[in-house]
């Protein structure tokens, strides 16, 4: 389960092109769905589950944001799942699990590109 810490940090609303997103803590509904994490285009809602350890939380987190960009920007493999049979991971989770990697492993890149015009 997430301690309260982690989910205290994690923030309450994001901001994806013109659309604004809220992120909320929902475990019924991750549950029934068997996800850690979903997300709701209709309603610009990220749900989390907070029955997950604090190091999955962030990459969970990344994840649906991921989706967020592509439901906001019509990326439609980014949208959805294309899980192949026999294998829970697909590319989304990749990215998610690459690109939180390199923003922790890059900070200075991560300046660089928010002080960037």
């Amino acid at each position: 389960m997430a301690s309260k810490a982690a989910l205290q940090r994690m923030p309450t609303k994001t901001k994806i092109g013109p659309y604004n997103w809220n992120i909320q803590e929902d475990t019924q509904m991750a549950y029934e769905f068997g996800f850690w994490g979903y997300t709701v285009n209709k309603s610009k809602t990220i749900k989390i589950d907070d029955r997950q350890s604090d190091t999955e939380l962030p990459q969970t987190f990344l994840h649906e944001i991921l989706h967020a960009i592509g439901l906001s920007y019509e990326i439609s493999s980014f949208g959805s799942h294309t899980v192949e049979e026999g294998n829970p991971t697909d590319d989304l989770d990749r990215i998610a699990s690459a690109l939180l990697m390199w923003i922790r492993d890059n900070p200075e890149a991560v300046k660089y590109l928010q002080s960037a015009e």
